[in-house]
């Protein structure tokens, strides 16, 4: 997780195929994360083999999903496991120590990243002039964001080229990103 310290921007990206991923890879990528240049940084993964992209994800009421780099290091993952409108999304470093999650608030777009002990770490809501752009707040203050990414360039064959990014806050320890990116992925499959 520490290659994740000096990164401060991220976009979901769906390929019809990744360029940094070797055949020998066991796991097969549904989407990637790119930096502001568009290069593939991160890969997300499911265990089974039977899903085509993220769209599919929308479907199924449980899935762990490997988040790895382009070794194909574990570095996080995530599991839910109920419906798609369930209340909670974990988030486990690649040593499975629980780091943090991503829980669901009284509105349909507010959301509340917490560590591993519960305690709020920083609240996620949409913004009511801009239902896209989802404001990342620690004390009330505006700390970063994840917001609609449409790519520069349509692939044919990919389910979406429409997906959410995200600016991390400066101040965010590589933990708390952790665990921003599983708030980034339940706001995706959810907008």
């Amino acid at each position: 997780m520490e290659q994740m310290k000096q990164i401060d921007s991220l976009s979901i990206r769906e390929k019809k195929q990744y360029l940094g991923v070797p055949e020998t890879w066991k796991l097969r990528p549904i989407c990637c994360l790119s930096d502001v240049s568009e290069e593939e940084i991160y890969y997300a993964a499911l265990e089974s083999g039977s899903f085509v992209g993220m769209a599919s994800l929308q479907k199924v009421p449980s899935f762990t999903l490997y988040f790895l780099n382009r070794r194909g290091e574990e570095i996080l993952y995530f599991e839910k496991r109920s419906g798609l409108f369930s209340s909670k999304t974990e988030v486990f470093d690649a040593t499975e120590n629980l780091i943090g999650s991503i829980q669901k608030q009284g509105s349909k777009t507010a959301f509340r990243a917490l560590d591993a002990g519960g305690h709020g770490l920083y609240d996620i809501e949409a913004d009511s002039s801009d239902p896209e752009t989802f404001q990342i707040r620690r004390g009330g203050v505006i700390a970063g964001r994840i917001s609609r990414r449409p790519t520069r360039i349509a692939e044919e064959g990919v389910s979406s080229n429409n997906h959410f990014g995200i600016v991390f806050p400066l101040e965010a320890e590589t933990a708390e990103k952790g665990v921003l990116l599983g708030a980034l992925f339940v706001i995706d499959l959810l907008f």
